[in-house]
């Protein structure tokens, strides 16, 4: 059984567009999810999917995590 548009709109579940011009190489900040308030560097960027993988600092070494767009702020 499809879901109705009323159901996906209660489970967040539509597509979300995010308007951010953000490249790699830019710095950002992680504003959402687990990592929320981490500072890395963009490594490469999916705006088909509205993702971008994004290189942390964690456990003194760098580790590359995948974040959505929605959950980052460019820094200058």
């Amino acid at each position: 059984l499809p879901l109705t548009e009323e159901e996906v709109r209660k489970m967040r579940l539509e597509p979300t567009v995010v308007d951010i011009k953000v490249e790699a190489g830019d710095k950002v900040k992680l504003t959402g999810g687990a990592l929320e308030g981490f500072v890395g560097t963009v490594l490469s960027v999916d705006a088909e999917g509205s993702k971008c993988k994004v290189e942390v600092e964690m456990f003194g070494r760098p580790t590359p995590v995948d974040v959505e767009l929605s959950q980052i702020d460019i820094l200058d």
